[in-house]
């Protein structure tokens, strides 16, 4: 008897089945045995059978009409590939864009000398990639970097530069109390980092926090 085991797999079916000698009365078993795989495809179905799971993907399907494609096993993913909620919104999720902003509290003093400006406080870090005043992407790529210094009173001076792994990259100086500057660079995903620092002419002045006034910010243009 040409009769397969049904588990919901399209690997299930045996293209030889049913071999002509079997008897009408199995034609039935055949047709339940058809439907349960179609109906567990449309489901949660498995591409591959790799003993490897990470060489297998899902193609699962909800009631709510959410998709996902994962690698990895039926009931045993390993890592979401893609998925569409039930708005119908597409995200990739292993397509990281790390994105941050950061502003200065005011209290940090900058001298007549290049110094790093610390950035107290976040506003948004996609990826933690943030930490210490100091932007460390994970992903390679191209990316924009935007550094603001305003100081809390009239400056001589003030200069504003944008370094990666501590060589500048881009700067301005104005004869005035606030300098901006910005800068696409490529940066390696890895151990390649970005810092903002400030110059002002003037002794003994600080930061400006008012407005966000003293600003570090900087997003993905585009992958590698």
């Amino acid at each position: 008897m040409g009769l397969e085991t049904f588990t919901g797999k399209v690997s299930d079916l045996v293209a030889t089945n049913p071999p002509g000698t079997d008897p009408k009365s199995q034609g039935d078993d055949h047709l339940r045995g058809i439907k349960t795989t179609i109906i567990g495809q449309s489901v949660n179905m498995q591409l591959g059978q790799s003993a490897t799971a990470t060489q297998n993907f899902t193609f699962t399907t909800g009631l709510d009409g959410t998709m996902k494609l994962a690698r990895g096993n039926v009931g045993a993913t390993t890592q979401d590939v893609m998925t569409v909620s039930a708005a119908g919104k597409v995200a990739f999720t292993q397509n990281k864009e790390p994105a941050f902003a950061a502003v200065a509290d005011g209290s940090q003093t900058i001298p007549a000398t290049p110094t790093k400006i610390l950035f107290q406080t976040e506003r948004f870090d996609t990826d933690n990639c943030f930490a210490s005043s100091r932007f460390t992407p994970t992903v390679a790529g191209y990316y924009q970097l935007n550094a603001g210094l305003a100081a809390n009173a009239s400056s001589t001076q003030c200069g504003v530069y944008i370094q990666k792994n501590g060589v500048t990259q881009a700067s301005l100086f104005l004869a005035d109390n606030a300098s901006f500057c910005s800068v696409i660079m490529q940066m390696n995903g890895t151990t390649d980092y970005a810092e903002a620092f400030g110059y002002l002419g003037t002794p003994g002045l600080t930061s400006n926090a008012t407005f966000g006034g003293t600003q570090f910010s900087g997003s993905l243009v585009r992958p590698a």
